[in-house]
């Protein structure tokens, strides 16, 4: 993932030079591909800036994240995010979920004629992968399969939280392989 920070994906000449920066040492490190989302103050693609960093990434393969879903019109954003030369496009369908935003995947799958590989996120579980595959067409899903345990400390500080979320620092979050191997049988693979 290249975001020189967290918020909006509007960046200054000085954030994307630090994304440029972080794809030369992506390659170098020998990362299979790099995960870019720019827009311009309107909420359009920043196709321009966005085409930048995709030939700058290669050979490495470019894929748009959901900042996409943020963007002020889906169907021109899919043409612009086409046009900059990007491989993949993560998308909830500008919805919360991929399974709430499923007939906009749908539209964005037939839409893109084969130009752009639409990769639905957000929401995904075991239970509905292939519901949303059947339903859309899509080849990849994307997926976080983040399970909450709880933390092994026996000693817990109730004055102090360490975040925005109380408690939050006795939690951890792991993928579980189980969780995994459903996901794989839910969608035909093996394990």
């Amino acid at each position: 993932m290249i975001r020189p920070r967290g918020g909006d994906f509007c960046y200054d000449a000085d954030e994307f030079e630090i994304m440029r920066r972080d794809i030369e040492l992506a390659k170098r490190l020998g990362a299979d591909g790099i995960v870019v989302g720019l827009l311009d103050v309107n909420g359009n693609v920043d196709v321009v800036r966005t085409q930048q960093l995709a030939d700058e990434a290669r050979p490495l393969t470019a894929t748009f994240h959901r900042a996409f879903d943020m963007t002020v019109d889906l169907f021109h954003a899919l043409d612009d995010v086409c046009t900059a030369g990007i491989d993949r496009l993560l998308t909830s369908g500008g919805e919360p979920t991929a399974l709430q935003g499923k007939e906009t995947i749908l539209q964005l799958v037939t839409r893109a004629r084969g130009r752009i590989v639409i990769m639905p996120g957000s929401g995904i579980q075991p239970e509905n992968a292939r519901a949303l595959v059947d339903h859309t067409g899509v080849t990849e899903v994307h997926v976080g399969l983040r399970s909450s345990i709880p933390s092994p400390m026996l000693h817990r500080n109730p004055r102090i939280s360490m975040g925005p979320v109380e408690g939050r620092e006795y939690r951890r979050f792991v993928v579980l392989e189980e969780n995994v191997r459903k996901l794989c049988s839910a969608l035909g693979n093996r394990d």
